[in-house]
C-alpha cells in the first residue's frame, strides 16, 4: 500500500487530499499503527481534519517540513484554543507551561493525581508487608515513597 504524499507550508500541513491550518489547531492527539508506529492526529478551527499522519515518517524524511509542522503546532498549542492530548503533549516535546488551554491542564493534572495515588496505594503495601515480615528496609521505603508522592499529589491538588 502506497504512503499519501506528505506537504506543508508556512501554515498548513497536507496529507493526500487533506490539509489541516497548522496554526488554528483546536486538538492534537495520537495514535497508533501497528505495535510502534504512532501517528498524529489534527484538526483545526474549520473543522478539517488529517488522521494518521506518520509521525517518526515526516520527521525523518524531511527535517525542515517538520520544523514548519512543529511550529504551527506549537504556536496553536500557546494559543490556548488548542487541547493536545498528554501523550501528543510528550511525543512531541510541547512545554507544559507552554500549553494553556484548560481542559488540557485539567487532564494532565488529572492523570498525575491519578498516578500518584497509585503509588500512594503500593508504598503503604510495601509498608505493611515490611511490618509484617519484620524487615525495617521494606518499612522505610515504602514509608519514604508514601511520603514523597503523597506531597507531590497535594501540590498538584492545591494548585
Amino acid at each position: 500500500m502506497a504512503h499519501p504524499v506528505l506537504s506543508a507550508g508556512e501554515r498548513w500541513v497536507q496529507q493526500g487530499r487533506h490539509w489541516v491550518d497548522t496554526y488554528d489547531l483546536v486538538r492534537i492527539s495520537v495514535g497508533r499503527r501497528g505495535r510502534r508506529r504512532r501517528v498524529l492526529h489534527f484538526e483545526d478551527g474549520s473543522g478539517r481534519r488529517i488522521r494518521a499522519y506518520p509521525y517518526k515518517e515526516a520527521r525523518s524524511a524531511n527535517p525542515n517540513m517538520w520544523k514548519l509542522v512543529l511550529a504551527g503546532i506549537m504556536d496553536s498549542a500557546a494559543s490556548g484554543r488548542c487541547d493536545p492530548s498528554t501523550e501528543a503533549v510528550r511525543l512531541l516535546d510541547i512545554p507544559r507551561e507552554l500549553v494553556i488551554n484548560e481542559d488540557s491542564v485539567r487532564r494532565a493534572d488529572r492523570e498525575f493525581v491519578s498516578t500518584g495515588l497509585v503509588v500512594i496505594a503500593l508504598g503503604l503495601f510495601v509498608v505493611f508487608l515490611g511490618i509484617d515480615s519484620s524487615r525495617m528496609l521494606w518499612t522505610a521505603g515504602g514509608a519514604a515513597t508514601v511520603v514523597v508522592f503523597g506531597f507531590l499529589t497535594y501540590r498538584v491538588i492545591r494548585r
